[in-house]
Parts: structure tokens; C-alpha cells; sequence
């Protein structure tokens, strides 16, 4: 063998030892085969399952480090993501689809987490999900009543709808077609419900989480619609849909703080406004459009989207 030959493989070989003491004096690696499938393992990680080889037969204090550890590096993780995810439009889902996803709560996790928060801290704040306020205005013998929405308030017993109000045939009931098939419907019992913000919201939180479900696909395969030529996949329209999602109930719970710690909410006019600037500000930053393009898709998203909440919600409706 050439002296050239001997000495590169005496030097590959002193490189592979020292990583192989390395990574056992730094705790990465016990053992010389998997535990779990038992292949040959080539580092810290199983190269065929991926398991991590380490030794869980430690003292109490090495395992109480390791839990330190892996809770901050979560918490990090946790902070980032809603740190970029409310005060950088865009960014969080650019950088996701761009590679950098360590350092980020993986999309349906966040909003998983997310929303089973919200709707927690909503069970426990004692507001409802939607309060109707009807503005009644009087026009010679008629009176107009118009009923308004209003987000994440505390209840209110005063009456908002009269039966009167509801055209309605002489039976007090309202048909409606549903599987094929004529079903009525009870004024009263329809005006019970809108005048019982409670009961209205139970209604609406077991509701919507479903309704979403369903709406988040289509959402997401509108926008490869309209970025179609963006050459992007489905599922990079689908990560933006979900954090843009998560952003919906993340901002649910800061209402909600809100309305604990002052009584009050924001203006009627400062929740759309906000939302639609994160939007096209998100849009923006995510498919690296011109502004005019940006505010005419975003426009027809907005458009859209509540159609698409209405399918869906007739779509489980029927399928239910």
C-alpha cells in the first residue's frame, strides 16, 4: 500500500474517533446499535428510524437538567412564533417555506395550540363569542331594527329580536328544505336563541372550530388560484392559511385580556382595519408581488372568504 494510502486512513480513522468521543463525552451517543431497531448507529440519531440514542437510566439531577432543557427550548420556540407571528406580518410563513423551520411552532400545531387557548380563556372569561345589539329606528309607522355584532363581549339580557320582527307565515314557523326533506322551524324558538347570547355562542364555538376545518383547504387552494403562477404547492398555501388562522385566535386572546383588564374593547372600526393591513402586508411579504396586484387579490380573498365560511358551514350542516 502507497505511504500516501496509509496515512489517509490513519487520519480519516483519528477524525472518526475523536467525533465518536465527542459525541459520548457530550451525551449523544451510548450505545453501538439502535435500541429500537437495531441497526448500526452512524451518530446521535438512527439513520433508519431516527430515533435519538441516549440513556435514560440516568441520575434524578441529569434527568431533571434534561427537562429544563427541552421546556425552554419549547418555550423559545413558543415565544418566537407568536413574536413573529403578531408583530411580523409575513415574515414567520416566508421563513418557514424558505427552510427555517426549527426555530418555529410547526403550522398545525400553532394553531391547534392556538385555538384550544382561545377557546379556554373564552370559557373562562365569562364573555360570549358574539353579542347581537340591535339599533331599532323608527320611520313613521314602521320601525327598522338593525342588528349589529359584537366580538368577545359580556352578555346582555336585553331583548334583540321580537318575534314580529321575522317574516313568518300564520303557523309561527319558518320552512326550510334540509336532506331532501320540508322541516320547520319555530319563530319562537328562533328568537329565544338570538335573544340568548349564551346559548348563541355555545352554539357558535362548537360550531365553528368544524366550520374551519372545512374552510381552510378551500381558502388555501384559492390562493394557488390566484399565485398560480408563483409555481408554489399546495401545501405552502396551506401554511400561510393556517398561521394566518392562528393570527385570528391569537388575537382573540389579546381581546380578551382586554376586555379583563379595562372593561372595554377596541373601536368597531380598529379590529377590520387592523386585520386587513396584516393581511395585505402578509400577502405581500409571502408572494413577493407589487402592491397593486397585492391589494386587488387581497381585495377578492376578502371577498371570498366569507362565502367560503358559508359553504362550509352548509356543507357540515348537510353532512351532519
Amino acid at each position: 500500500m502507497p505511504p500516501t494510502t496509509t496515512l489517509d486512513s490513519l487520519e480519516t480513522a483519528l477524525v472518526a474517533d475523536a467525533a465518536s468521543a465527542s459525541i459520548e463525552s457530550a451525551g449523544g451517543r451510548h450505545n453501538e446499535a439502535c435500541q429500537n431497531c437495531a441497526a448500526v448507529l452512524q451518530g446521535p440519531y438512527c439513520h433508519r428510524c431516527g430515533q435519538h440514542d441516549e440513556e435514560i437510566k440516568r441520575p434524578l439531577w441529569s434527568l431533571a437538567e434534561h427537562a429544563m432543557d427541552s421546556l425552554f427550548h419549547f418555550d423559545s420556540r413558543v415565544l418566537r412564533s407568536y413574536a413573529w407571528l403578531l408583530f411580523r406580518p409575513g415574515r414567520m410563513t416566508r421563513a418557514y417555506l424558505s427552510g427555517q423551520r426549527a426555530k418555529f411552532v410547526p403550522p398545525i400545531r400553532l394553531y391547534i395550540f392556538t385555538s384550544l387557548l382561545f377557546f379556554l380563556a373564552l370559557s373562562a372569561s365569562g364573555l360570549v363569542l358574539v353579542q347581537p345589539v340591535s339599533h331599532r329606528a323608527a320611520d313613521g309607522d314602521t320601525t327598522t331594527n338593525n342588528i349589529m355584532l359584537e366580538l368577545l363581549a359580556p352578555p346582555s339580557t336585553t331583548p334583540v329580536l321580537l318575534p314580529d320582527e321575522i317574516a313568518h307565515s300564520d303557523a309561527d314557523v319558518i320552512n326550510v328544505t334540509r336532506h331532501g326533506k320540508q322541516r320547520t322551524i319555530s319563530v319562537e324558538k328562533l328568537v329565544e336563541l338570538a335573544n340568548d347570547p349564551v346559548h348563541l355562542s355555545a352554539f357558535l364555538t362548537d360550531w365553528l372550530p368544524k366550520v374551519l376545518v372545512a374552510a381552510m383547504p378551500l381558502f388555501a387552494l384559492l390562493l394557488g388560484l390566484l399565485y398560480v403562477r408563483r409555481k408554489r404547492y399546495l401545501i405552502d398555501h396551506l401554511v400561510l392559511t393556517l398561521h394566518l388562522h392562528a393570527l385570528l385566535f391569537a388575537v382573540g386572546l389579546l381581546l380578551i385580556g382586554l376586555r379583563a383588564a379595562t372593561g372595554h374593547g377596541l373601536p368597531a372600526f380598529a379590529l377590520p382595519s387592523l386585520l386587513a393591513l396584516y393581511f395585505l402586508l402578509t400577502i405581500k411579504r409571502v408572494y413577493a408581488q407589487n402592491w397593486a396586484r397585492t391589494i386587488v387579490k387581497g381585495f377578492v380573498l376578502g371577498l371570498a372568504y366569507p362565502i367560503i365560511l358559508m359553504l362550509s358551514a352548509i356543507a357540515f350542516a348537510i353532512w351532519t
